[in-house]
């Protein structure tokens, strides 16, 4: 009975992010590993709202999970986030609020701008943000709490699971069965890349590349998952923008669609924005 209170393997992201000396050359290094199911189609698009800022982000078609995923807008400020393990019967009755990542780039140029916009933290999730100077987290509870980390020197990082201890009421005694797998999951993960975002002093692109990329944890629980079997949730997509202090920001991508090759970019951002002026 257990069972029909939760939904599938599903949410098992990795967000890691770096700003200030951590960073060579400065500025900011944010990334992102999206897991999903292998039934969908990922594209990259600019998108020009009739209100608000420009943005460019990675988009998922084909299924009810429709839409961005992570994305850039014309300023710097870049929006990736990750689902918390709660249940069905949690997600259902909880409030929520739809289109944050699009709502965040649409109308915040910066991290400060971005945490002015509280009133729309909802809905048991982890925002991970950057702009060309700085980097925050936030962990947003079931019931409205949220904790927010913000640093222009450091490191942050998250999975899928409560860390906050202001938050822990929402994990993890409270999955039992066969769900605990996807918490377990979820600190194997975490503690990964734990140790990798403390395994060096400054990073640059090509290391948050290297990391996106690690498999240590096996098929099912590395930060790249290739997935036990052919219907398995495996990582879909790579996501990483660095922001040099004084120089051009740059998008590195790597997209995983089912049944094709793996495809990799690394794109300049100011000549993405370039192609459409109002």
């Amino acid at each position: 009975m257990l069972q029909c209170l939760y939904p599938p393997l599903l949410w098992a992201c990795t967000l890691w992010a770096a700003a200030g000396s951590k960073v060579k050359g400065e500025g900011t290094l944010i990334a992102k590993n999206r897991d999903w199911r292998p039934n969908c189609k990922q594209v990259l698009k600019l998108i020009t709202p009739d209100k608000g800022f420009r943005y460019y982000g990675l988009f998922e078609e084909g299924n009810e999970e429709s839409g961005i995923k992570m994305g850039i807008n014309e300023h710097g400020l870049v929006v990736i986030s990750a689902r918390a393990i709660i249940s069905k019967k949690e997600r259902q009755s909880m409030s929520r609020t739809q289109g944050v990542n699009r709502l965040l780039l649409t109308s915040c140029a910066t991290i400060e701008d971005a945490l002015k916009r509280t009133d729309i933290f909802e809905g048991a999730r982890f925002l991970l943000m950057a702009d060309k100077k700085e980097i925050a987290l936030a962990e947003i509870g079931i019931t409205g709490g949220c904790v927010i980390d913000k640093t222009d020197n450091g490191v942050l990082y998250h999975t899928n699971h409560f860390v906050e201890p202001g938050l822990m009421v929402y994990s993890p005694d409270r999955f039992t069965g066969t769900r605990i797998d996807r918490y377990i999951g979820s600190v194997e993960r975490y503690e990964q890349i734990h140790e990798l975002m403390h395994d060096k002093n400054r990073f640059e692109m090509r290391d948050f590349i290297e990391i996106s990329q690690s498999q240590n944890g096996g098929p099912d629980r590395s930060i790249w998952r290739k997935g036990t079997t052919s219907q398995s949730i495996r990582t879909l997509s790579s996501w990483i923008v660095y922001q040099p202090r004084g120089g051009k920001p740059v998008l590195y991508i790597r997209i995983a669609d089912p049944g094709e090759d793996i495809k990799e970019r690394l794109i300049s951002l100011p000549e993405i924005f370039k192609r459409e002026k109002r």
